[in-house]
């Protein structure tokens, strides 16, 4: 039967072998580091089901973080393609519109296909710069999260 920890000692075995992870410990090492640091002896078996727990947990978050990225990427891509597909119905409509004979041309037509066009001209500037914007957030939200990772501790 596995030892059972109160939840401040759990707490602090996590963050030990977090640490035996990071900074590359031999197992030896590991196990020498968390009994001095922990104050009594925990077995292998511990020690080991553990760190799969907390390396199972990172694998969990770099996969949800590229596929969260993917999906972001594709549907930008989807987005910047639907407008731009607009946008070239738009000019073929306004170039339809100014290649009629000057006295039957649609002026209030013509106002709104060029308003259109500069809305959509606004939207596909704002996604192309929406890209570094959401770069520089997700970096603040990760330091953030490191910050109250930090603290929780």
């Amino acid at each position: 039967m596995p030892p059972t920890f109160s939840d401040k000692d759990n707490k602090a075995l996590t963050i030990l072998v977090e640490d035996c992870i990071l900074y590359g410990f031999s197992e030896k090492e590991s196990m020498e580091y968390i009994n001095k640091r922990f104050g009594k002896a925990i077995s292998l078996s511990v020690y080991y089901t553990r760190k799969r727990n907390i390396e199972a947990g990172k694998q969990a978050d770099q996969w949800l973080t590229y596929f969260t990225k993917t999906g972001f990427l594709v549907h930008h891509k989807q987005l910047l393609d639907s407008i731009n597909m607009i946008q070239q119905d738009n000019f073929k409509r306004l170039v339809k519109e100014l290649e009629k004979p000057y006295e039957i041309q649609d002026d209030l037509k013509i106002l709104a296909i060029k308003r259109d066009i500069r809305e959509n001209v606004k939207t596909l500037a704002e996604l192309g710069t929406s890209t570094p914007i959401v770069s520089q957030v997700k970096k603040k939200i990760e330091e953030l999260m490191v910050i109250n990772n930090n603290h929780a501790e």
